[in-house]
């Protein structure tokens, strides 16, 4: 998942908030209650079948990923032929080679010579696979399984497999309810997305979207986070990175308000930049803000509408033991 800088300032200002609250309280706790929840719900096991299922969405981004690299290792490999060919076998290569070598200048054409050949494939497998506003309705699902840079990719998958966890304790969530939730989060995700490029759309040069493809599990993960955030708010989520943990409705909702920001352009207003100058039609945001935050809203509209039901219902079928014997009561319904 792409974070744009008023989100790692955001993420930040929270870390020092917290260690300076942990220094003066460290073993406090205001909200018992919340303690109760956080405790019950973390003893509650994880769905075997949700876990593998987040597993196997992750396994699905791959494919398209190694094709990207391979795309590039072929590339590489026919710009390293190609230079070693002209550097022997043409006049001007045997006398310009040795200077270009000792200048370094034979890995800067080496790479962009490989740029240059892989550029006609990759653009090709993006704009079948990719969204873009002229794509088919297919790439509303495939665009979220496609990353063409590893970092995108890591990103992504690592956000996945962290909210995974919490995802598989709600109850009644199964591997049905993680496919549903995946293919719908990216539907909705794609859609806002091509919303905000027509709304974005330039009065004289055209849509925007015309020249954009999108493509990542931004939106995914964001309906994954904000299902999390929304279903057990107190629950601690980790980060390995800076190890720290915090609330996931504090992590979550900082994703949203930096998503929101983002996609207004206000974070451009703490730039010295000429940007603000435009408007915000006019504006070209790299990060699909548009996506994350249609992902998020599928994430808490489906907990409401179908996860929530399923989760009453398991709090009624309450578990008691009377002379020894296991009694479960069930609500008729």
């Amino acid at each position: 998942m792409d974070f744009a800088p008023i989100q790692y300032t955001q993420i930040s200002r929270w870390i020092h908030r917290r260690k300076v609250s942990e220094t003066e309280n460290t073993h406090t706790e205001s909200n018992p209650q919340s303690i109760s929840q956080r405790n019950e719900f973390e003893q509650q096991k994880p769905d075997p079948h949700s876990n593998l299922a987040f597993k196997a969405i992750a396994l699905l981004n791959l494919p398209a990923f190694i094709n990207y690299t391979l795309i590039k290792s072929r590339a590489t490999l026919k710009a390293i032929q190609s230079y070693e060919t002209w550097s022997k076998s043409s006049l001007l290569g045997r006398w310009t080679s040795p200077t270009l070598e000792r200048w370094n200048w034979k890995q800067r054409i080496i790479t962009t010579r490989s740029k240059s050949l892989g550029a006609e494939e990759t653009l090709l497998w993006t704009k079948r696979l990719g969204l873009s506003s002229t794509s088919p309705l297919w790439t509303w699902l495939t665009s979220g399984f496609l990353h063409e840079r590893p970092d995108h990719l890591l990103g992504n998958m690592l956000a996945l497999l962290a909210y995974s966890p919490l995802c598989a304790r709600i109850p009644g969530m199964s591997a049905l309810h993680v496919g549903a939730i995946t293919l719908g989060a990216s539907i909705l995700a794609s859609a806002a997305q091509l919303l905000e490029w027509r709304l974005r759309s330039h009065p004289l040069g055209g849509a925007f979207g015309d020249r954009r493809t999108a493509m990542g599990a931004s939106g995914i993960v964001s309906a994954f986070a904000a299902l999390a955030a929304v279903a057990a708010p107190n629950a601690r989520l980790g980060i390995p990175v800076v190890d720290f943990s915090a609330p996931v409705w504090v992590l979550s909702g900082m994703q949203v308000l930096g998503d929101v920001m983002g996609l207004l352009r206000l974070d451009e207003v703490f730039k010295a930049s000429g940007s603000t100058s435009r408007s915000w039609s006019q504006q070209r945001p790299r990060v699909g803000y548009a996506a994350h935050l249609g992902g998020a809203v599928f994430g808490v509209v489906y907990y409401f509408a179908v996860l929530r039901n399923l989760q009453e219902r398991s709090e009624d079928d309450g578990v008691e033991l009377e002379n020894g014997t296991v009694v479960i009561n069930q609500t008729p319904r």
